[in-house]
């Protein structure tokens, strides 16, 4: 009976931590808001979707089109220059830096590859999940898979005076193509790399 009762609570939980946010579903994994399942962009959770400059909404520009130095710009969280926001609706918004390390530290992260595509499932404490594709990023507008993939924070960090962003990566170096190490963690880059963006919401936005 205890048993049934706990696998009755996890399903009503998992039920209730989705929810459809304009066209794209969000997911509660127990932190402080909630995420996207998909890149802003992307069609599915394993489709890497748009490729983003820091700071330009369109996808389109590149590095020679953009100041070089993030700091004339300073945050964008909820700016018109916010690629999440301006894509996707004003309910949702880039994550801001402390909300990647949230997801990073507070959620488990597996190794797994969902339609040829090798990447994390990121499960909260909650039992909810969602799932990050590593595919690769654009670095001074070459596609590069040896890098890993990036996901922005709207974060400036005045610190290093670069932008904060999460790395997501996942070697194939074996002859079956099974990934043989992995790494994610939020540090900093320049303007010079196309990277993508995976969206959040407050809390009680439905």
């Amino acid at each position: 009976m205890v048993q049934i009762k706990k696998t009755l609570a996890l399903c009503l939980c998992l039920f209730s931590c989705h929810f459809v946010l304009g066209q794209t579903k969000a997911i509660d994994l127990g932190l402080s808001v909630n995420w996207a399942e998909c890149n802003v962009g992307a069609e599915s959770p394993w489709d890497a979707g748009q490729y983003f400059l820091w700071g330009d909404p369109s996808g389109q520009k590149d590095a020679a089109e953009m100041p070089f130095d993030a700091s004339t710009m300073g945050d964008i969280v909820g700016s018109p220059k916010d690629m999440a926001k301006a894509n996707m609706g004003s309910n949702w918004r880039m994550p801001t830096s402390d909300e990647l390390k949230e997801l990073e530290e507070n959620c488990t992260w597996e190794i797994e590859c969902r339609n040829d595509v090798f990447g994390f499932k990121v499960a909260g404490k909650n039992g909810a999940s969602i799932f990050i594709p590593a595919i690769g990023a654009y670095d001074r507008g070459i596609f590069r898979t040896d890098q890993g993939a990036g996901l922005w924070s709207g974060s400036f960090n005045q610190k290093w005076k670069k932008i904060d962003f999460m790395l997501v990566w996942v070697e194939k170096t074996d002859a079956n193509g099974e990934p043989y190490k992995s790494m994610v963690n939020v540090r900093q880059a320049t303007m010079r790399y196309k990277f993508n963006v995976r969206a959040v919401c407050e809390k009680g936005i439905k």
